[in-house]
């Protein structure tokens, strides 16, 4: 989860509570994964949302010359991230 935090050099988002990690392939049957992710609200009215991210490998594929020769094929860290619409909460 994270929060907008603002300060002297402007506004970011900050991190304040990293979720666990969990494998896809457990889900490979629904393609769904749930988890409750909690942090404390914050004193007064700030904005919050969710980081969501799917870590994991691509292959990788390099063409060789026209000989056939250099050919390689391995795999290369993917990433793709989504942000859960923004919500503004005001606690005391």
């Amino acid at each position: 989860m994270q929060t907008k935090a603002c300060g002297t050099w402007g506004c970011n988002w900050e991190t304040r509570n990293h979720g666990k990690y969990e494998f896809l392939w457990k889900y490979a049957d629904s393609g769904n994964v749930s988890q409750q992710v909690t942090m404390g609200c914050r004193k007064g009215t700030h904005s919050y949302r969710v980081k969501m991210a799917v870590v994991g490998l691509k292959s990788d594929f390099e063409e060789g010359d026209k000989n056939g020769k250099g050919k390689a094929i391995g795999a290369a860290p993917s990433s793709q991230q989504e942000y859960s619409p923004v919500v503004k909460l005001t606690c005391d």
